[in-house]
């Protein structure tokens, strides 16, 4: 029995060790402030004059979203490009999670799902990620890398356009990008939105998603505009390495008098990380416990 266990110990660390280079997920609820803090979610943001300008959306304590966890969601006033007053930002603003254990890359496959809902807007709501994303922009990038979705309210606080989207940046300097011209999806403002992305990295370059996102939605208001978008693939000659998963502003302008704000709500999100779950880190604990107890015989 003894050799039993020992042996089986050994194998799952030695399978545990063999798949490391996998990609783990984290689950948030946002079921209170301190666990989502804890988590890693947090609000940040610079602007022009390299002052702290975090977003103000963050953690609220409502249940627009429709999440199945009930109240407790990432939510506020959308105003990643500025606000009212024309103030602009230098950096990416977020409410986002900046512990990933590590960055993802385009050599992964990266992959998130929640429900997300716009359920408000003055002037146009645009220029949205709801995505794995760069924190801060990398040297040669005018935006933040990026692999999700990007959300266009439309102009003039009209329905809401998403679109898969997919930024990286090109060897010598400058971004990639693509999102889907054509087949977005439209719905109508104050629906809620059932989601999930993938960016097929680390499937094998024959396999017809590589280097692609693909995105499905689902609207339980109007299930006939359930959709499937595909962005082109990434190129070889771009690249990323993404820190953060979250809510957070995806174009930048230096300049000029802004209005884009309203009301965004997201919840009960699962996505790529590399932040064990506490699940997964008491599975190695107690391998570790089998290996150490046969030392110590």
């Amino acid at each position: 029995m003894k050799v039993v266990t020992i042996l089986a110990g050994l194998a799952l660390v030695l399978s545990l060790t063999a798949n490391a280079s996998a990609l783990l997920t984290e689950t948030q609820t946002f079921d209170d402030q301190a666990s989502a803090s804890a988590a890693g979610w947090a609000s940040g943001g610079v602007d022009n004059g390299g002052n702290p300008a975090p977003s103000q959306v963050g953690w609220v304590n409502s249940n627009n979203a429709g999440g199945a966890s009930g109240a407790g969601e990432a939510g506020g006033p959308h105003d990643f490009i500025g606000y009212p007053d024309g103030t602009r930002f230098s950096q990416p603003r977020y409410y986002a999670d900046v512990d990933l254990g590590g960055t993802v890359t385009d050599a992964d496959t990266i992959s998130a799902n929640g429900v997300y809902k716009i359920s408000s807007a003055n002037a146009s709501c645009d220029n949205v990620g709801l995505s794995h994303f760069t924190s801060t922009i990398v040297s040669g990038a005018s935006d933040p890398l990026a692999a999700g979705l990007f959300i266009d309210d439309g102009g003039g606080g009209g329905d809401p356009t998403v679109y898969a989207c997919l930024y990286g940046l090109k060897d010598g300097g400058g971004v990639w990008k693509h999102m889907p011209g054509s087949g977005v999806l439209q719905w109508t403002k104050g629906n809620s939105i059932t989601w999930t992305y993938t960016y097929y990295g680390g499937v094998d370059p024959s396999h017809e998603k590589y280097r692609k996102v693909e995105a499905y939605f689902e609207q339980t208001d109007n299930p006939s505009n359930n959709i499937t978008l595909t962005t082109n693939a990434m190129p070889t000659d771009a690249h990323f390495e993404l820190d953060a998963f979250g809510i957070h502003g995806q174009q930048y302008w230096t300049g000029g008098n802004g209005n884009y704000y309203g009301d965004i709500f997201m919840d009960d999100v699962t996505y790529s990380s590399n932040v064990p779950e506490p699940a997964t880190v008491a599975i190695l604990g107690l391998g570790s416990l089998v290996l150490l107890r046969r030392r110590r015989a």
